[in-house]
């Protein structure tokens, strides 16, 4: 695995959310994804846009 990618229990566990929400964000097109041998991969730079994105929401 790339440095630069992460995978859908690493993206949960960085965003404190189950691997099921992680998946919903995939299928809902808030986080990008792509299969890398066979398995559903994040970018780190996707998951850490998201989660300040969602931070600067939920302090409102």
């Amino acid at each position: 695995m790339s440095s630069e990618y992460m995978n859908v229990a690493q993206a949960a566990a960085y965003l404190g959310v189950s691997e099921i929400t992680v998946k919903r964000f995939i299928r809902e097109k808030l986080i990008p994804s792509e299969i890398q041998n066979g398995q559903k991969m994040l970018s780190v730079s996707a998951v850490e846009n998201y989660k300040k994105i969602n931070e600067q929401f939920s302090k409102r």
